[in-house]
C-alpha cells in the first residue's frame, strides 16, 4: 500500500507538470497571437488576447510570459486610444486612454502612463472647446472639469475649466480652479507664467461682476473688488471702479480711506487726476477744505481738471 501511495504521488507530481507546460505552451501562443494583432496596429484585438494571456500564464506559474503580456497591456490601451481620438472619436478614446493610464501604473510602464495622462488632458480639451465655442459652457465645465481631474497639473485645461465656469455664472468655482492654478507656482517656476494668467483673468472676472453688482448691490460690487486686491493689488481698473462706485453711493468716508491708493495704482496722469477729483470732492463734500484744495491741485489732467481749478478759487474765498 505505501509502494502505491508513492505511485500515485509520482503519478499526480508529474500529471500537474504536464499540466502546467501545457498552459504555459497555450499562454506563449495567446501572448504571440496577440503580438500579432498589436504589430498590425489591431489593437482592439490584441487587448483580449493579452489578458488571457496574462491569466493562463499566472495559472502556470509562468511569470516571464505574465509580465510580458503585462508590460504590453499599457501600451495596447494608448495605441488604441490614440488611433479614436486621432479619428475624432473623442469619447470613445477616453475609457482606452484611461485604462492606459491605470494598468501603465499597475505594471510599472511609466511611458504608457504618462502618455495616456497627457492624451487625456488633449482629449477633453478638444471636446471641452467645441462646447465652449457653441456658447454651451455648461457641457463645456463638465468635459473640462474631467480633463482636469485627471491632471490637475495641466494648467491650459485648468484655464478653460475656470473660465467656462465664470462665464456660465458660476464665479464662485471659477474663482477656485484659477487659484489652484496660481497655487502651482509655488510648486515650480515653470507654473509662474500661467500663474500670471490666471490672475490676470481672474481679476478680469472679478472686475466685470462688480462693475455690474455696483448698480444694485454696493457692498456685492466692493466684495468682488476686494477678492481682485487678493490678485492684483494694484489693479488700476478694479482701484478706479471702487472710488466711482462709492463716488455714486456718496460713501465719501470710503473714497477718502481708498482715494491716495487708487491714485497712486494709475498709470496715466488723466486717470491719476480722476481719482483725485473723486478724492478731493469728497473732502469737499464733508467740509475739509483745505484738505479739498490741497487734492483738487492734482487733477492737472483729464476733463476735470478745468471744475477744479474753478473749485480751487472758490474753496480759497472761502477759506479767507
Amino acid at each position: 500500500m505505501k509502494a502505491i501511495k508513492i505511485t500515485l504521488a509520482a503519478l499526480m507530481a508529474v500529471f500537474a507538470i504536464s499540466t502546467a507546460s501545457a498552459q504555459s505552451a497555450e499562454a506563449g501562443a495567446k501572448y504571440n497571437e496577440a503580438a500579432a494583432k498589436y504589430n498590425a496596429k489591431d489593437f482592439a484585438a490584441a487587448l483580449p488576447l493579452l489578458q488571457e494571456a496574462v491569466n493562463i500564464a499566472l495559472d502556470a506559474d509562468d511569470v516571464a510570459t505574465a509580465q510580458n503580456a503585462q508590460k504590453l497591456i499599457p501600451q495596447a490601451n494608448f495605441q488604441q486610444g490614440l488611433a479614436l481620438a486621432k479619428a475624432n472619436k473623442l469619447e470613445e478614446s477616453i475609457p482606452y486612454l484611461e485604462a492606459a493610464m491605470e494598468t501603465g501604473e499597475l505594471y510599472n510602464v511609466a511611458a504608457a502612463s504618462r502618455n495616456a495622462k497627457t492624451m487625456i488632458s488633449q482629449v477633453y480639451t478638444m471636446m471641452g472647446g467645441q462646447a465652449f465655442n457653441n456658447k454651451d459652457y455648461a457641457k463645456a465645465a463638465e468635459v473640462f472639469a474631467k480633463g482636469y481631474a485627471a491632471n490637475n497639473q495641466d494648467t491650459a485645461i485648468g484655464m478653460n475649466l475656470a473660465m467656462s465656469y465664470c462665464e456660465m455664472g458660476d464665479m464662485e468655482n471659477g474663482i477656485k480652479v484659477y487659484k489652484e492654478i496660481i497655487a502651482l507656482a509655488d510648486l515650480h517656476s515653470k507654473f509662474a507664467e500661467p500663474a500670471e494668467k490666471a490672475k490676470a483673468a481672474a481679476a478680469n472676472y472679478l472686475v466685470k461682476q462688480a462693475s455690474e453688482q455696483a448698480a444694485s448691490d454696493v457692498e456685492a460690487a466692493y466684495a468682488s473688488l476686494a477678492q481682485v486686491f487678493e490678485f492684483d493689488a494694484t489693479n488700476a481698473t478694479a482701484h478706479l471702479l471702487r472710488i466711482q462706485t462709492a463716488a455714486t453711493a456718496q460713501a465719501w468716508d470710503k473714497i477718502i480711506e481708498w482715494g491716495d491708493a487708487a491714485a497712486e495704482a494709475q498709470t496715466t496722469d488723466e486717470a491719476k487726476s480722476d481719482v483725485y477729483y473723486y478724492l478731493a470732492a469728497a473732502y469737499d463734500s464733508t467740509d475739509v477744505n483745505d484738505k479739498a484744495i490741497e487734492v483738487y491741485g492734482k487733477v492737472t489732467a483729464g476733463n476735470n481738471a478745468e471744475a477744479a481749478a474753478k473749485r480751487i478759487t472758490e474753496l480759497k474765498a472761502l477759506v479767507k
